[in-house]
């Protein structure tokens, strides 16, 4: 099977802006687990992608989902730094959610 290319880096940002715009988009079981045991919530999740950065030096081909995966790195609501992995399947999709520390 060939991989998926990666997403440009203006497309996927289009992307998220759009997704989040229109909460369309899904958090995989994995990501609902991790934000349950980190108690952030799906609106955390949109704040911090709204104003996330970027860090492709974690992004990788996730072999289970076969896609790429996308790290982004913002604040919570309540100003807690988190990363946010995302994919693209048919619609954006949370794959999971770290709490950073300072």
């Amino acid at each position: 099977m060939t991989k998926l290319l990666k997403i440009d880096e203006k497309s996927l940002n289009d992307k998220i802006k759009t997704s989040i715009a229109k909460g369309d988009y899904i958090i995989l079981p994995h990501a609902r687990i991790r934000c349950t045991e980190r108690d952030i919530s799906a609106a955390d999740i949109e704040y911090a992608l709204a104003k996330a950065r970027r860090v492709k030096i974690r992004d990788r081909f996730d072999e289970v989902l076969q896609r790429w995966s996308y790290a982004y790195e913002g604040n919570s609501i309540d100003g807690e730094s988190l990363r946010v992995v995302i994919t693209f399947i048919q619609k954006l999709a949370v794959v999971t959610v770290v709490k950073l520390r300072s």
